[in-house]
């Protein structure tokens, strides 16, 4: 093979790796941009193949000169974490990721029926005890009174261990809803239904009752992130299984791992807050709040509305400007 058919076989390759590493360099969607990572890193392989064959099929200095610019720029690409990162990093949370949930239809969809299924169970179930009982059964709810009658301040060392226990619990939750997203779609849906309704219930029951103080006292401070969170994993489970039936053309295989990809962002927002409510749980739900407006009861309800605060700019206001600017953006 001479050099110009050396040349003109592989040219096609070369000229990908660099339109990939100017988009890559200025870019960090590993979430969103996996298949580009993918087609880098085999690229990259197959250039630095031709580079160690150019003294073989003679090519001239200048074609080496480029072949070896290109190698050391995949190079730094793939093993380097510059400043420039970091600020790309800062760009992919305060721009990528309010914009992807506040566009998710799927999130909002669960989100929905989420809160409307909690909001409208609790009520009943405030309204008319007897539903709860019906709901979760009788002694599990006679349990869970007879739990939150009585709340004392822990040690920080049952802090530390009630801040794994509260994780793993309610991590499992969103965990559970997020993976019977796999039955179309439906296990999803059905399991936030499910979680609505049972949480409802529970809360509205005790808030019926002696145990009312206490409770709105537990669940101030970290409900809002627990909460959303369970939204949150059932649209990411909710889109991955409806591509598998509506695949819009693609493949099974490709539509699931498409929506997959752009399921990942919303999963790990999902975990992230589901951490940070199991330690607020565990840290400040067990602190009596006493009677008026006592500083615990103040701090708590900071939390609240810090936390509410943070949810609704972020993701929504924030979301919303984000999606905004996008769909206004010249294609």
């Amino acid at each position: 093979m001479t050099p110009i058919e050396f040349i003109n076989k592989r040219n096609g390759d070369w000229q990908r790796l660099e339109s990939l590493l100017d988009q890559l360099e200025n870019r960090m969607d590993f979430f969103s941009q996996a298949g580009q990572w993918i087609e880098f890193a085999r690229l990259y392989r197959a250039v630095s193949t031709d580079l160690s064959l150019s003294d073989v099929y003679r090519l001239s200095t200048g074609s080496r000169e480029y072949l070896q610019d290109l190698v050391g720029r995949s190079h730094s690409v793939l093993y380097s974490f510059s400043r420039s990162r970091l600020r790309n990093l800062a760009t992919y949370l305060s721009h990528f990721i309010p914009r992807r949930v506040f566009a998710d239809v799927y999130v909002w969809i669960c989100q929905i029926a989420f809160f409307g299924t909690f909001f409208i169970s609790g009520y009943i179930s405030w309204q008319t005890p007897d539903f709860a009982v019906s709901v979760v059964g009788e002694s599990m709810i006679e349990q869970i009174q007879e739990m939150h009658l009585d709340r004392n301040d822990h040690s920080p060392a049952d802090k530390i261990a009630a801040s794994a226990w509260y994780v793993f619990n309610n991590g499992s939750i969103d965990l559970q809803t997020f993976i019977l997203g796999i039955l179309g779609g439906i296990g999803s849906l059905v399991s936030v239904l499910f979680n609505g309704i049972f949480i409802g219930a529970i809360i509205g029951y005790l808030l019926s009752g002696p145990a009312a103080a206490n409770i709105t006292c537990w669940i101030t401070g970290h409900a809002v992130f627990e909460l959303y969170a369970i939204g949150l994993s059932a649209g990411a489970g909710l889109r991955i299984g409806y591509a598998f039936i509506a695949a819009n053309g693609r493949s099974r295989l490709l539509a699931l791992q498409e929506e997959a990809r752009n399921a990942v962002p919303i999963i790990g927002i999902a975990v992230t807050l589901t951490i940070l409510a199991g330690f607020i749980e565990a840290w400040l739900g067990p602190m009596p709040c006493g009677s008026g407006w006592s500083r615990i009861w103040l701090v708590k309800l900071a939390v609240m509305s810090l936390s509410l605060f943070f949810v609704i700019s972020y993701f929504y206001i924030l979301g919303f400007l984000r999606y905004r600017a996008e769909s206004l953006r010249p294609k």
